[in-house]
């Protein structure tokens, strides 16, 4: 799961792409989380990127980085 802590935020979205660009995941409901799913479906390992917009206690936040899926077992 990924998801980011929502004390005190207001104007939130995030949007996650694979590395094609294609969203697989956005809300603006900072009590929802991504789950490595899209449409129902898993998806494939690898690196997709996130964008988070958001404004906490006042200050407007952007954020980017990245997320790796691994669905191998250690």
């Amino acid at each position: 799961f990924f998801l980011v802590s929502n004390a005190n935020v207001l104007d939130y979205e995030i949007t996650i792409v694979n590395r094609w660009g294609e969203i697989v995941f956005m809300t603006n409901n900072p009590n929802e989380h991504w789950d490595g799913r899209t449409g129902g479906q898993k998806c494939p390992d690898g690196v997709y990127f996130y964008t988070l917009k958001a404004t906490v206690a006042g200050e407007q936040l952007k954020k980017h980085g990245h997320i790796t899926l691994n669905s191998k077992q250690q």
